[in-house]
């Protein structure tokens, strides 16, 4: 069994020391929490997720995945009955995916890419 935590309970702590205080601890990788990286997702940079993904490689975590996802940007609702707020909320599933997948903060996961989201999230949370 392997054991991860998310770096938001760091606050404000670069990814480094998340990193080595979970090695530290046994912990086996890490959760990243988007919005401390970036406002959005879509703000952070190639060259800050791959800096990232390298700070958790070198401590010898992986990343797990996303977490606490609908914090930023303002206007996410995953449930809503407004269509404007559910294409907005869609739209940032797959820049949330994007930001998770192969070759972003995750080396380790295997996604295909389409164009179709559906793909990776049943599609009860896809459509309407």
């Amino acid at each position: 069994m392997k054991f991860a935590l998310c770096n938001e309970m760091f606050e404000n702590r670069p990814i480094a020391e998340v990193c080595s205080i979970a090695g530290r601890l046994g912990f086996n990788g890490i959760e990243i929490a988007p919005f401390t990286l970036a406002r959005s997702a879509s703000d952070v940079t190639t060259k800050q997720r791959k800096e990232v993904r390298c700070t958790i490689e070198d401590h010898g975590l992986e990343t797990v995945g996303l977490h606490w996802l609908f914090v930023g940007p303002t206007g996410l609702h995953i449930t809503t009955p407004d269509d404007a707020v559910w294409r907005k909320t869609k739209d940032y599933l797959r820049i949330l995916l994007d930001l998770c997948g192969k070759r972003r903060l995750s080396a380790n996961q295997d996604i295909k890419k389409r164009s179709d989201v559906t793909i990776y999230l049943p599609d009860v949370l896809m459509t309407r």
